[in-house]
């Protein structure tokens, strides 16, 4: 049985011009980790590293739910497919036609 873990990170690696940066999902199967993206920017200090959410911002529960939305998102489709006996690769999760 394939290993997954899934949860949100800040993606510091780039910033746009005013100083925000992108929340992604990291999805990890079997020590390989892919990336996807969310709708939401945020800048490193509205980001708990450690708690894997939003904070100090306007709605900040309505982001936080939002994100945790996408991450139950994930893992159902994750879930669902290692059921079916299918791998979980990258292209899989972006949504893209897998051989497998």
């Amino acid at each position: 049985m394939q290993q997954y873990s899934i949860s949100p990170v800040l993606w510091l690696q780039r910033k746009d011009t005013k100083g925000y940066c992108r929340v992604k999902i990291r999805v990890t199967v079997n020590r390989k980790q892919t990336y996807l993206h969310t709708p939401k920017k945020l800048k490193p200090g509205q980001w708990d590293e450690k708690k894997k959410k939003a904070v100090g911002i306007p709605n900040v529960d309505k982001v936080n739910a939002l994100l945790r939305k996408i991450v139950s998102d994930v893992e159902n489709t994750v879930v669902t497919r290692l059921l079916e006996g299918g791998e979980i690769t990258a292209r899989f999760l972006r949504g893209g036609s897998s051989r497998e």
